[in-house]
């Protein structure tokens, strides 16, 4: 789907804001016959226009793409129907964080970063410092430190976050690679087209994943950048994949198909695996990658932060807008210098952006294969980062409201929504995420079609029992639009199904349907437990309609009537 942006976005209000793509008409469909000049034709959701004399179908040359047409489903896939997942990255270097603030019941996903092949590390001397040797990674194994790294997370005594997952229910996975694995990056271009040795890494990471009794592994392919401590001197960024003058696509690096590849493996070395994978949002970098991963893994991450802020040229501005925004509003913020946002990438990814210089509209990855991010974190643009680093000082969501209480409810004024995060004050400039930007964020996968979001990370963030904690706020702004209701039919009685109940705000709602009878009510009581059974509150109701004020705890309840039904509620 490489084609110009043809298309216009519809928002209308209902207590909210809600977006959705609506393409126009499609032309006349393809037929087999000579096209002449200037004629439009239609093929799998897309319009074309013929340049010149044709008798080949498009695209290709000679046909000039004019957008999406027709049912978005077509150009952009269906919108993904499972339940939206909240993946949250955990860490293994934040000693400081309290463990028994770890609240997986706000997750679906947790994911243990980093087990690497060989870590770089400031300081660190190596084996082996010459990423251009023919050995600078001798043999196929886990990098031993980051290997007890990880390990200590998921069973120590004082961390245990395996087992409290477990009882919470959500899946578990370890991430390979990341920001300094250079190891991962040179076996992935070293090997890519070599089945022997792709087969020894996948079967490597399904060993460690049964072995330690876990879910599943995210391939974190990160560090195309150059590093002279390593005498790799090569900057693997700015990948032409076409552009917006008809340019040629030089297609994916040798590392992203090895990517690819060894997705492809694990999946058939273990099918009941989960395998993800993390993408540059933007095409700097987001062009190394092989849009066929997406064949082979459950979700892509996509990072829609560090929009701004992690390089010395960046524009003073929000780090992980949500939507675009508009030119000039910003220090720096130039055509050639953007600010982009998670819905520019997520265009770019599903391969509807506005071809740029880099590229003619981006992949063509169905956006239910896609999840965007939320960045629990800061960039303060008054300060550089320390020792000569590029960029700007970085700083935890925590650490920022800790400074400033009013964070945050301090919003940018520049940005329709006024929900990037800004504190300008004390001689400070931060940009970071807000609690209303989280929930947008919700709003925004429900809306559009995607399959959840990834949050980079949890370390980072206020108790999820604080009202302002970022993961609280995607949690219950998924309980909000997905419903918090979960029947269970525990009897065969006839009235089965029929009690319906919600809770919000200290209010508790019943209602009965289908055949229920306002005199088979009569006497009925409704009675509420904690998640172990103990009664917490109990009502008499003689009708099929009706609410109860009282405020309930955080957590998952069970609701019973005389007919013994039993439902959940989730109060938070």
């Amino acid at each position: 789907m490489k084609y110009s942006l043809l298309f216009f976005i519809v928002f209308f209000s209902l207590n909210k804001v809600v977006a959705q793509y609506v393409f126009p008409d499609c032309y006349s469909p393809y037929e087999s016959r000579v096209y002449t000049g200037g004629e439009k034709a239609s093929l799998s959701g897309i319009n074309y226009t013929a340049s010149n004399w044709l008798n080949t179908p498009p695209p290709g040359t000679g046909w000039t793409s004019d957008g999406p047409c027709g049912n978005p489903d077509d150009a952009l896939g269906p919108k993904y129907a499972g339940d939206k997942k909240i993946i949250g990255y955990m860490p293994t270097w934040q000693s400081e964080y309290d463990f028994d603030k770890y609240d997986p019941s706000k997750l679906t996903h947790v994911i243990v970063s980093f087990l690497e092949f060989k870590g770089i590390d400031v300081g660190v001397t190596h084996d082996n410092m010459d990423y251009t040797s023919n050995d600078f990674v001798s043999s196929i194994a886990f990098n031993e430190k980051s290997v007890q790294s990880v390990d200590s997370i998921l069973t120590h005594s004082t961390t245990n976050l395996l087992q409290k997952s477990r009882d919470a229910d959500i899946k578990v996975l370890v991430a390979v690679g990341g920001a300094i694995d250079y190891g991962f990056l040179w076996l992935m271009n070293k090997y890519y087209n070599n089945d022997t040795k792709i087969t020894e890494i996948a079967q490597l990471m399904v060993d460690y994943v049964n072995s330690s009794n876990i879910d599943g592994v995210d391939l974190d392919m990160e560090c195309w950048w150059a590093d002279h401590t390593i005498n790799k001197i090569t900057d693997q960024g700015g990948r032409s994949r076409g552009n917006k003058w008809g340019g040629l696509d030089s297609g994916p690096e040798n590392a992203a198909i090895g990517i690819t590849r060894l997705a492809k493996k694990i999946k058939e070395l273990s099918p009941g695996i989960i395998v993800s994978t993390v993408v540059f949002g933007t095409g700097w970098y987001g062009n190394n990658y092989d849009e066929q991963m997406a064949d082979y893994v459950d979700w892509i991450g996509i990072f829609t932060y560090d929009f701004t802020g992690s390089w010395d040229a960046t524009p003073f501005g929000p780090h992980g807008a949500l939507y675009k925004l508009p030119l000039d509003s910003y220090e720096k913020q130039t055509l050639d210098n953007p600010i982009y946002s998670t819905e520019e990438v997520c265009e770019f990814w599903v391969g509807i952006a506005e071809p740029a210089w880099n590229h003619d509209g981006g992949f063509d990855i169905e956006r239910n294969k896609l999840c965007i991010g939320a960045p629990f974190y800061g960039y303060d643009f008054s300060t550089h980062k320390p020792n000569g680093g590029n960029g700007y000082e970085f700083e935890k969501y925590a650490d920022i409201v800790a400074k400033y209480p009013n964070a945050p409810t301090s919003y940018d004024s520049n940005t329709p929504g006024q929900f990037n995060g800004n504190i300008n004050e004390n001689g400070e400039n931060i940009f970071y995420e807000t609690p209303l930007r989280a929930k947008a964020k919700v709003d925004f996968i429900y809306d559009y079609g995607q399959q959840g979001i990834i949050m980079w990370e949890l370390t980072n963030d206020l108790p999820s029992d604080n009202e302002n904690s970022l993961l609280k706020s995607i949690h219950d702004q998924k309980q909000k639009r997905s419903g918090t209701l979960s029947d269970e039919n525990l009897t065969n009685n006839k009235y089965n199904n029929t009690l319906k109940v919600s809770y919000s705000n200290g209010t508790i709602n019943y209602w009965y349907s289908k055949t229920t009878t306002e005199p088979s009510l009569h006497n009925n009581s409704i009675s509420i437990y904690d998640i172990i059974g103990r009664e917490i509150t109990s009502f008499k109701t003689n009708t099929s309609r009706g609410e109860y004020f009282f405020p309930l705890p955080n957590g998952i309840h069970i609701v019973k009537d005389k007919f013994n039904q039993t439902v959940k509620i989730i109060s938070f």
